[in-house]
């Protein structure tokens, strides 16, 4: 074979290997539609729900795709994020005029999902990395269900992940010096 040939083969099959990588990606696709129906159930605003769900389908694919360590991490944060998906929709139905008992049930299943990525990442070999990853694809799960009560419940979110994160990272840090 000419190099021209060879160039063009070679060429096809890497085509070919990343058709099929992102193929492989794509079943990540199906919960994360049902997450973004059930949350656009519950809430009164279909937007979230659509907004919430195309950035989670597209950091998911795109970490998926990139393998790895990403890869790796969006299976457990994708289960990690359902703690306070579930603990938001859930107070939201219970009580549905009690925000603070939402924004509190964000938080909470928030710390546990935390904590779900704290030992995730205390296995890793790149404790900040994995925190990095996971907690993208656990903030962005998290949001479907948390933003059906507001900015209210996006915050407690955030807080109560960041209530885990940085103890987890600093702790981490101390032990490898």
């Amino acid at each position: 074979m000419e190099p021209r040939e060879l160039e063009a083969v070679r060429l096809r099959m890497r085509r070919q290997y990343e058709l099929g990588r992102v193929r492989r990606s794509l079943f990540v696709l199906i919960p994360i539609l049902a997450l973004c129906v059930i949350a656009w159930r519950v809430g009164e605003d279909p937007r979230g729900p659509v907004v919430g769900g195309a950035m989670l389908a597209l950091v998911t694919l795109a970490f998926l795709w990139r393998g790895q360590r990403a890869g790796r991490a969006v299976l457990p944060a994708l289960l990690a994020g359902l703690l306070p998906f579930g603990c938001a929709l859930y107070a939201h139905c219970a009580a549905e005029s009690r925000l603070g008992l939402c924004a509190l049930a964000c938080a909470a299943g928030s710390v546990v999902a935390g904590l779900v990525i704290a030992r995730l990442a205390r296995r890793a070999d790149a404790r900040a990395k994995t925190w990095t990853y996971a907690g993208a694809v656990t903030l962005l799960t998290g949001s479907l269900g948390c933003a059906c009560i507001g900015l209210g419940g996006l915050a407690a979110l955030v807080l109560g992940l960041a209530s885990v994160a940085v103890p987890s990272l600093l702790t981490g840090a101390r032990a490898t010096r």
